[in-house]
């Protein structure tokens, strides 16, 4: 089980201008991450349309949002996990405000 200390996250803190977030998934294992920039999104969507698949769109965003583990290290965990990068998308969308519950009304 991979836990992040304190001293990290001071240090990813001071790194990062934008507010960061703890994933933590069911065996523990804990990941920090930042919301993607519109312009990522909008990549990723661009990306999509021009032949990459959804799966590589979506896995560029997760692997630019996520700012702990460190590159090689989260590669390595997805070559174990591959599906992880779905379960993180999903929650950097929920961060990125995509599962909102909104109401509509009539006017």
């Amino acid at each position: 089980m991979q836990k992040i200390d304190d001293d990290t996250i001071k240090r990813l803190k001071s790194q990062h201008k934008q507010q960061l977030y703890v994933i933590t998934d069911r065996d523990g294992d804990e990941y920090v991450c930042r919301c993607p920039t519109s312009a990522e999104v909008e990549r990723q969507f661009q990306n999509a349309e021009n032949g990459m698949s959804k799966f590589e769109a979506m896995l560029g965003v997760v692997k630019t949002c996520i700012v702990w583990p460190d590159a090689e290290t989260f590669s390595r965990m997805l070559e174990e996990f591959p599906m992880l990068s779905v379960t993180l998308d999903a929650k950097i969308g929920e961060i990125a405000k995509l599962d909102q519950k909104a109401r509509v009304k009539k006017l």
